[in-house]
């Protein structure tokens, strides 16, 4: 094998000290900070229309991955719905069979705002996930929420069900509790299906 006598020199650095590529968002910025210099008009132009393409992506994230999580949507929606009734007046425990056993455990109002908070997470999470992936952990929230909330409506299809007259509800509760189980095993997938993705561009 022949030795060369010279060596290729490193890399100069990149005027400024710059040691990496700039980030889409600071060059947004510096584009506008130019604009800015130039006319005013044209930075608060530049402004709309980064907040309108940010609403865009926001709404196209939504709606892209609406159909496969549907499911969710429409169990936080309902869990919601059960929360703002049970957290404001008027109080529907008191001489109601079907919350007794739900009465028995905690307040009317500690239930709506535990069913308000898992519902609102969860909202939270199905909108960032897959819209944003710089957060990780937005597919562990969806599980974790799913789970809670399986166990939410757990204790709201036994209340029912233990009721003398458990009514046509009881029947509901169960085909919401079922598809809660559904949602947990799907978002579980999601999250396997993250981390080995995740461990593959580490690779």
């Amino acid at each position: 094998m022949i030795e060369m006598p010279w060596q290729i020199p490193p890399a100069a650095p990149l005027p400024g000290g710059i040691a990496a590529r700039p980030s889409r968002r600071e060059t947004e910025r510096a584009v506008i900070r130019a604009l800015s210099q130039l006319d005013p008009s044209l930075a608060r132009w530049a402004r709309a229309e980064r907040r309108r393409a940010a609403l865009l992506r926001f709404l196209v994230g939504i709606w892209g991955h609406f159909r496969l999580r549907a499911t969710e949507w429409f169990a936080a929606a309902l869990l919601l719905q059960l929360g703002w009734t049970f957290g404001t007046p008027p109080d529907i425990f008191p001489g109601q069979p079907a919350w007794a056993l739900l009465a028995r455990l905690a307040p009317e109002g500690t239930w709506g705002a535990l069913m308000l908070a898992v519902a609102g997470l969860r909202i939270a999470a199905l909108t960032v996930n897959g819209t944003y992936r710089g957060f990780r952990f937005s597919p562990h929230i969806r599980a974790l929420t799913a789970f809670l909330a399986c166990g939410l409506w757990l204790q709201v299809t036994l209340s029912a069900w233990s009721s003398p007259v458990p009514g046509a509800a009881c029947g509901i509760y169960r085909l919401i509790l079922l598809m809660e189980l559904w949602n947990v095993w799907s978002s579980g997938l999601d999250v396997g299906y993250a981390e080995r993705r995740r461990a593959l561009d580490a690779a």
